[in-house]
């Protein structure tokens, strides 16, 4: 009944005999060869041949056996042992072939216990099948909170394990923490439901956030800790949306209040990581978005946290490139990249490559950056990373910008416009280059007088909003449209000496871009000035790339605007 092995003081308690007696009896299995001791202790005994076993189970009868389950069970739970991962393994085994009338639950909530542990121990394909078959016994309909405690534990298992199907997991199981008025269930299955950033780049994902508002709306205001970290999740859910950027921000900043209140690092880690992304997509303030890094470092350095010590590798990284600093940015990356590994953490495994690829482009390594272009949407597609696509994209648009060979993607670049361009405005931005070098200047043109009639304001003020600006530059510069400069130039000048990009998608130095539009303009010392620090910057950054497209323009004569990459 106890399985393979066994240990002498558990077949004499289950048999109530004493252990002289128990080993007396089993020395007649010992000298028959069907037992054996194991070489390090001699009260452990195997069956030499496991058939033997399954012959003497399956010759008692049914009634005995699930009796006998029972009595296995219930020492089982009376002892006292260190592997707690294999005694709930073994009470759901023993449970689930019981007499007990509720059999089905008590086995479930060993395999719930069972799979917590073995995800707690990085054994996330065994946690999958444990929590996958405490569901299965509990059945589709049961509206229990054991129910909606497995779900939640599967789906964020299933997100460790980079499968796509943990959000639909979760929000079954904030349904059902909804249906039961369970307001504590309900706050772990949203909080859980959170890839760590906002869940999609070029929509807002409506059903996660109406969850999160039922949760904030059941939340007790005494529990500070729970509602700091809903007001953050709401917040970073509705980043994306320009039209809620006044309530985005007040809610990230109410949460850092809220969780600065419970004196819980872990807490407060959480909402930092998740602050710093809101702040990043509303292109808060550069050095503050640094600050929040550095914060989140200290704490993870505090509590020895790898996980806290990732999202801070990977803010500081982002943050640092912003702001020109690539060999802080460079050594953050790299350590990202282990962290990420080292925590079998998909989601910002796909990050960190779509990060190193962008890094081999600047370099000038297009082979190499696009190689790994290619393995990072192979991930994001695998994983189910809702914007895998876009950002492929976004990145092969950079390299062929920067090789001259827009032309070959005019109809990858119109097919983005026409599907995510109202999520990510920028994208228009970069279809007026592609047209302006391409041949097609009067649709170009039309593109960029429908932005300057308002000074650009429709590209909103995001982690791309550099980027479009930059595309809007160069479409001047092909265009030859001086008109449209001085905006341009004006929106730009306060971020000289800072690199355009996100990590993912980079446009180069800003200034670059003054040098640029101060060109067209016939402002040529200005522009001499900007382009001599474009080029410093790319030389300190080690940007190939950039400082190519740098030094074409400061070989063009001073009697005209340089001319754009063929």
């Amino acid at each position: 009944m106890i399985g393979p092995s066994f240990e002498l003081a558990s077949v004499a308690a289950l048999c109530d005999l004493s252990p002289a007696q128990t080993e007396a009896d089993l020395q007649a299995a010992q000298d028959g060869r069907l037992i054996e001791t194991t070489p390090t202790d001699a009260y452990r005994f195997w069956f030499s041949h496991d058939v033997v076993r399954t012959v003497l189970y399956e010759s008692l009868p049914v009634v005995e056996r699930a009796r006998l389950h029972r009595h296995v069970a219930e020492s089982i739970a009376a002892e006292n042992t260190d592997d707690v991962l294999k005694k709930h393994e073994s009470l759901a085994h023993h449970y689930r072939h019981s007499d007990l009338a509720d059999a089905a639950i008590r086995t479930a909530e060993h395999l719930l216990l069972a799979g917590r542990e073995a995800a707690a121990r990085g054994a996330l394909a065994a946690a999958r099948d444990q929590l996958a078959e405490a569901l299965t016994l509990l059945g589709p309909d049961q509206e229990d909170p054991l129910r909606c405690d497995v779900l939640t534990a599967l789906g964020q298992t299933q997100l460790r394990s980079a499968r796509p199907e943990y959000r639909e997991t979760l929000l079954e199981a904030s349904r059902l923490a909804i249906s039961l008025g369970d307001s504590a269930r309900l706050t772990r299955a949203v909080i859980a439901n959170n890839r760590g950033w906002w869940s999609n780049t070029i929509a807002v994902d409506h059903e996660r956030v109406a969850h999160i508002e039922a949760a904030l709306a059941q939340c007790p205001e005494q529990d500070e800790a729970a509602r700091a970290q809903l007001l953050i999740a709401w917040a970073l859910e509705n980043t994306r949306d320009t039209a809620a950027r006044p309530s985005v921000l007040e809610a990230a900043e109410r949460a850092l209040e809220l969780a600065e209140r419970t004196g819980d690092d872990h807490v407060l880690g959480s909402v930092l990581s998740h602050r710093y992304a809101v702040l990043y997509a509303s292109f808060g303030s550069p050095t503050e978005c640094l600050r929040v890094n550095e914060r989140l470092l200290a704490l993870s350095n505090k509590h020895g946290s790898p996980k806290m010590r990732l999202s801070a590798a990977l803010g500081l990284a982002q943050s640092s490139m912003r702001l020109g600093e690539f060999s802080l940015a460079d050594r953050y990356l790299h350590e990202a990249a282990q962290l990420a590994e080292t925590l079998d953490d998909a989601n910002r495994m796909w990050l960190v490559r779509g990060w190193q690829a962008m890094r081999e482009i600047t370099r000038g390594r297009f082979d190499r950056g696009e190689a790994l272009m290619t393995e990072t949407f192979q991930l994001g597609d695998r994983t189910g990373q809702a914007d895998a696509l876009t950002w492929f994209a976004g990145q092969l648009f950079t390299v062929r910008m920067l090789q001259g060979r827009l032309n070959e993607i005019i109809a990858h670049v119109r097919d983005q416009v026409g599907t995510v361009a109202d999520h990510v405005p920028s994208w228009k931005a970069a279809m007026a280059l592609t047209l302006a070098r391409t041949g097609y200047q009067d649709e170009s043109a039309a593109l960029l007088d429908e932005f300057a009639a308002d000074d650009f304001a429709r590209i909103p003020r995001d982690m791309l909003w550099l980027n479009g600006l930059h595309y809007f530059a160069m479409t001047c510069e092909a265009l030859g449209r001086a008109d449209a400069a001085a905006a341009l130039y004006r929106l730009l000048l306060p971020f000289s000496g800072m690199v355009a990009t996100n990590a993912t998608i980079g446009a180069g130095p800003v200034d670059l871009h003054l040098g640029v539009l101060a060109r067209l303009r016939g402002q040529h010392d200005v522009a001499d000035r900007h382009l001599q620090a474009a080029a410093a910057l790319c030389r300190r950054i080690d940007s190939k790339a950039w400082l190519a497209q740098v030094e074409q323009r400061q070989a063009a004569p001073r009697t005209e605007h340089a001319g754009s990459p063929r």
